[in-house]
């Protein structure tokens, strides 16, 4: 799903966001930091946090180099920031950050510094600062619902819809809709569900319903996908409101993710999307029943139906676990007869050897 962030025009910004991590101050030197021992081959949380803090340094200073004067700064220098960790997370640099909104950089640099509010956001939510932290999330509320341009209108609105859910949430991707387009717009909602608090899950399910009605349906194809990524193990739906867990499950059976009519036709999302979409309905089914998942996943398992289905599940541990040998060797044999009924299809073909031989290791 990573291409979900790339939105028209702020692809960048997401890019950013997505690399954020938490900055530091300016330093003449970094500091001379002997690591700890790595344990296992990984590095150390000593070393880790001085690898960090080495970033900060320097992310500090290509910050406030920028500051000084923006059109003498090197074209990447907030782009650098990110990467390297972005902004410490302190008062300073928060109100610097919405300063530098407003007053300076263009369009795109605005929606890079949209995307570097969401991690000092979420930084400074790890430092316990509430008061820094509420000052960004009502700057990046304005700005995603009174932004003219639409290049930072577009990153502010993503960054918000990422902090969590709010009073205002609904009033933000309502007016972001126009610029996010249909299917960000279902996708967002998808994204908010789980954080939303019980009560607002209910509202959002259904306007994510109404995506399969609005001329002609299929609007919200992707929001549920996204919807379906995160519920697919028995703590994501515990979180859901009752009410909220039947709407979802009602949704997802109504209308299952579909494969090409063309059996020969297999492609890496078709395969993704139905099984995130089968975990799903397992974990929400067990939950609603009271019943364990696996016993619902050996039920909704057709070991003789559409093969692409079977690949799609195969990958995921819970399959095995669900299915007992004779079940096993009914799929083997029916991938054997699908590769064979294709065997022109290097593509069918990998798919088909890569599925075999996950059965192989249950054997």
């Amino acid at each position: 799903m990573n291409q979900y962030l790339l939105f028209n025009g702020v692809a960048l910004a997401a890019v950013a966001c997505a690399l954020a991590l938490p900055a530091g101050p300016a330093l003449s030197q970094s500091p001379r930091i002997t690591p700890a021992p790595q344990v296992g081959g990984l590095p150390s949380l000593d070393q880790r946090r001085a690898e960090l803090a080495v970033r900060r340094d320097k992310a500090q200073v290509l910050w406030d180099t920028w500051r000084a004067n923006p059109r003498a700064a090197k074209n990447d220098s907030l782009e650098q920031i990110s990467a390297l960790g972005g902004l410490r997370p302190t008062k300073e640099n928060t109100t610097a950050l919405i300063e530098a909104m407003r007053t300076l950089g263009t369009p795109l640099e605005k929606s890079v510094l949209a995307s570097m509010a969401g991690q000092l956001y979420r930084d400074l939510d790890d430092q316990g600062d509430k008061q820094s932290q509420e000052m960004v999330r009502t700057y990046i509320a304005q700005v995603a619902s009174r932004e003219m341009e639409p290049q930072v209108w577009k990153a502010a609105a993503f960054t918000y819809s990422r902090m969590g859910w709010f009073s205002d949430s609904m009033q933000v991707f309502t007016r972001a809709k126009y610029i996010w387009g249909d299917r960000n717009y279902y996708g967002e909602l998808a994204h908010a569900v789980v954080s939303a608090p019980q009560a607002e899950q209910i509202k959002i399910i259904k306007e994510l319903e109404a995506g399969d009605t609005r001329f002609g349906g299929g609007f919200n194809d992707f929001g549920k996908e996204i919807l379906a990524s995160q519920l697919t193990n028995d703590h994501a739906v515990k979180a859901l409101h009752p009410e909220a867990a039947r709407a979802v499950l009602a949704m997802f059976n109504r209308k299952p993710p579909a494969f090409p009519a063309e059996l020969e036709k297999i492609g890496v999302s078709d395969l993704a999307a139905y099984r995130e979409w089968m975990m799903a309905v397992v974990a929400l089914t067990a939950n609603a029943n009271g019943e364990p998942p696996k016993n619902v996943l050996a039920r909704m398992i057709d070991v003789n139906g559409d093969p692409r289905k079977l690949i799609a599940v195969l990958p995921d541990s819970r399959t095995h676990a669900a299915l007992d040998q004779k079940s096993l060797a009914a799929i083997d044999a029916n991938l054997a007869s699908y590769g064979a009924k294709y065997k022109a299809d290097a593509n069918l073909q990998g798919f088909v050897a890569n599925a075999r031989s996950e059965l192989a290791v249950q054997k």
